[in-house]
């Protein structure tokens, strides 16, 4: 498929590997590239969700 465009209106579901370059990548609204994880600290610890 080679769009300009897509919209997907009704779920579905992608596999396999997905390369993206020239834009952002929004994903329930966070933009992955520039999110920020509140409470990050060194050692075995989690953070917390994204900003």
């Amino acid at each position: 498929l080679i769009t300009a465009t897509l919209e997907v209106q009704n779920g579905g579901e992608m596999r396999g590997s997905i390369s993206h370059s020239g834009g952002s990548l929004t994903s329930n609204g966070i933009t992955v590239h520039t999110h920020t994880h509140g409470g990050v600290r060194t050692g075995p610890g989690t953070t917390g969700g994204p900003q």
